[in-house]
């Protein structure tokens, strides 16, 4: 769980998407395309931006650990 610097926005992302204090974020026009490509890990791809964000906390082993 990530909170986007920008805008205060808070969001899940998977761990694939984090880079140092940076997320990517993918740029589907859909809620259900967006959600799936979470939930399945998807690897960023070409052309999703990264954001400024700080890391609320990791899931661990069906856990929410805060950091």
């Amino acid at each position: 769980m990530v909170i986007f610097s920008e805008d205060d926005t808070v969001s899940v992302v998977p761990v694939s998407w984090l880079d140092g204090d940076f997320a990517y974020w993918a740029p589907y026009g859909t809620q259900e395309k967006f959600d799936k490509a979470v939930k399945c890990a998807e690897r960023p791809k070409g052309g999703w931006k990264k954001y400024p964000v700080r890391i609320l906390g990791i899931k661990s082993e069906n856990v929410f650990v805060a950091v």
